[in-house]
């Protein structure tokens, strides 16, 4: 028995020392080998770097295993305090391109994508919005998650989104004639939608209302529209205005529904599949009013008394709300 727990004891010490060896936890870095770098200097870099401990034991891996022409210049992440054994299977195993993780939400405008382009050093954000506006790129910059190499050109980065667009998109507006709507203006209402919705459900339902407004010649009244039209706002360091005010709704723009009827001249921003979806599948209300409950839902009506009387009901339960929070209610 005590020759077992002491071989048990000695598969412990084994096993703690082979995980601290491998799979010792440290943060990533961002290693670059360059053309022409020999596997001392890559040694070096790497013990400069504190992602191995060894110099000669990595040489000495390469050495063995012939591995020096199989390293390519490039990028490669790597964390501090790892194995030389280690270091060398991930060199060999990756390309030697580094990949920036690159989500664009759902709702963004273009001049989003182009401030985070640069913060992220994917591309340059001003040649970004130039090829956008010049191309007339809004609505189909596809929101999803990306890989991009740094510093690619914008190009390349709205030619990606764009194909991603046709991928998911193109099919479904071959359907367009059900909504008697061209696929542009398809998506003008869907981009909308996609600023009006929060909850998920309720898309239907806010492309229901403004397509019938569109069918009964009213105006669109949509807040979105005229955020989209006044652009960034410093107070609130956003490109969409947290609130809107009656002076903000005379502002002279085409985009603005409030003063020009039908559909506006452009998407007012891109739209994510499922309120491209909800404006093709509607759901089937007369609505043609709805106003924010404050909860992220919304109440919808066909009657304009009952919205009146909605809106006031909303008015005042924010008042008790506001007036519970004062007193600590």
């Amino acid at each position: 028995m005590k020759k077992l727990k002491i071989t048990f004891a000695a598969v412990l010490a084994v096993l703690l020392l082979a995980c601290l060896h491998y799979f010792m936890p440290g943060h990533d870095v961002l290693f670059d080998i360059h053309d022409g770098a020999t596997g001392g200097q890559i040694a070096r870099d790497l013990k400069e770097q504190h992602i191995i401990s060894s110099r000669l034991w990595f040489k000495a891996l390469l050495r063995l295993t012939g591995g020096r022409k199989h390293l390519r210049p490039g990028r490669y992440r790597l964390r501090t305090g790892m194995s030389g054994e280690e270091v060398v299977w991930t060199l060999f195993h990756t390309d030697g391109r580094y990949y920036v993780k690159f989500a664009v939400p759902e709702g963004w405008r273009a001049e989003q994508i182009a401030d985070k382009l640069n913060a992220s050093g994917v591309s340059s954000g001003a040649e970004f919005l130039a090829v956008a506006r010049a191309e007339k790129l809004e609505g189909r910059l596809f929101p999803s998650t990306y890989f991009f190499e740094e510093k690619i050109t914008a190009r390349q980065v709205a030619n990606t989104m764009l194909k991603e667009f046709d991928r998911q998109v193109r099919p479904l507006l071959t359907d367009a004639a059900t909504a008697n709507l061209s696929a542009p203006n398809i998506l003008v209402i869907a981009s909308i939608v996609e600023r009006e919705a929060v909850v998920h459900e309720e898309r239907p339902l806010i492309a229901a209302v403004y397509l019938n407004r569109i069918k009964r010649n009213i105006l669109l009244e949509a807040d979105p529209t005229v955020q989209y039209a006044i652009g960034y706002v410093p107070a609130d360091k956003s490109w969409w205005k947290r609130r809107t005010t009656l002076a903000d709704l005379k502002v002279e723009s085409p985009y603005n529904t409030y003063r020009y009827p039908g559909i506006p001249p452009g998407p007012i921003c891109n739209p994510g599949l499922e309120s491209i979806k909800a404006v093709l599948n509607p759901a089937r209300v007369d609505s043609i009013y709805f106003v924010a409950d404050r909860q992220g839902r919304h109440i919808f009506n066909e009657d304009y008394k009952e919205h009146l009387k909605a809106k006031r009901q909303m008015k005042e339960e924010a008042r008790r709300r506001k007036a519970a929070a004062t007193t600590g209610n």
